[in-house]
């Protein structure tokens, strides 16, 4: 029983969609071989975190809409199409297309985080996103003659 708290820890950093639609930045710890989905699907209904900030949590699982890890290399995700890096289809025309650019950038543009102080691999991953969110955004604009400078 007091053998799984002597085995080491993995800190695996992660982003949680809560149903309430909040999104926490949170690490979880997990033995070394196990997976992510290992250490969601075990017996236990809550899930000890460690928010950005360093403080210490609770969530319960059930909870938990979507649990991703960050520390994931963006440039081997193998989709090069850009409606499905923004999340969108090809029926959208540019002020919906805008509307849905900007709302990307405001959730994960480096500056937006940079009060939060957040760990380098997740500095590293939101410059990766953005800059994938860009390119996808400027190849639909090139496809279609549309002019790709936002303003506010």
């Amino acid at each position: 029983m007091f053998d799984d708290l002597k085995s080491p820890k993995v800190k695996l950093q992660t982003e949680i969609l809560l149903e309430t639609g909040k999104k926490l930045l949170a690490s979880v710890f997990t033995s070394p071989q196990a997976r992510l989905s290992d250490l969601m699907n075990d017996e236990r209904d809550f899930l000890p975190i460690e928010l950005s900030d360093g403080r210490a949590t609770v969530v319960r699982k059930a909870s938990i809409v979507q649990i991703t890890p960050v520390e994931q290399d963006l440039s081997s995700y193998e989709s090069s199409d850009p409606y499905e890096i923004l999340g969108i289809t090809g029926a959208v025309d540019y002020d919906g297309l805008r509307k849905h650019y900007v709302s990307l950038l405001k959730g994960c543009h480096p500056d937006s985080l940079a009060s939060y102080e957040l760990p380098a691999p997740l500095v590293k991953f939101a410059n990766n996103f953005t800059a994938r969110i860009n390119q996808a955004f400027e190849r639909i604009c090139q496809e279609r003659g549309w002019e790709t400078a936002i303003e506010d």
